[in-house]
């Protein structure tokens, strides 16, 4: 019966692995159990994985929930901020809307510059984006678009900020002597 049920997530919400597919799709028990673990929004019912309460409770717990919302609530902002605040690779979960939010990506890459690995195509040609990336750690310029990577006055200011961002730049400017001197400049 309910009460149980309930009773039982109140003392472990893994008891919901056990229980009732119906009782997965009760509000209050599903709220119940990702309050103690986010990941509990596993077992929920289809429909409360586009209850944004619901959702949003599990992300605060868990910055993993985001793996189990709906195509909808992926999109939703204030959602994936709340993942990509607790940890930069929550991205891996965000749906394509939300990898193109300039504010999400800003977010996650002040937590790591290697987050704009997943960053639209578009913000990885915004000068500005990447090198925030690239100061935070040179290795996200592999990351960076290809006319970036090539562009002199780009690379030389990237280089200048994080000289380990020198292994991806474009072979002919790794080789010219203003960048060579930009690099050697950093630090």
């Amino acid at each position: 019966d309910r009460q149980l049920a309930l009773h039982a997530v109140q003392q472990c919400w893994e008891a919901l692995e056990f229980v009732h597919p119906w009782i997965r799709s009760d509000r209050e028990i599903m709220l119940v159990a990702v309050r103690q673990n986010g990941l509990a929004l596993e077992y929920a019912d289809r429909s409360l994985l586009s209850d944004r309460e619901v959702v949003l409770t599990a992300v605060k717990q868990d910055w993993n929930a985001l793996r189990f919302v709906s195509a909808e609530l992926s999109e939703d902002s204030e959602i994936v901020l709340c993942a990509v605040d607790q940890d930069w690779q929550a991205l891996q979960h965000a749906s394509k809307k939300s990898r193109s939010n300039r504010s999400v990506i800003q977010a996650a890459v002040r937590r790591s510059g290697l987050a704009l690995q997943y960053a639209s195509p578009q913000l990885r040609k915004d000068r500005d984006m990447v090198l925030a990336a690239v100061r935070q750690t040179g290795d996200a310029f592999v990351y960076a678009a290809q006319e970036l990577r090539a562009d002199k006055e780009f690379v030389l200011a990237a280089v200048w900020r994080n000289a380990a961002a020198l292994r991806f730049v474009d072979p002919e400017l790794r080789a010219d002597r203003e960048v060579a001197l930009s690099a050697a400049d950093w630090g």
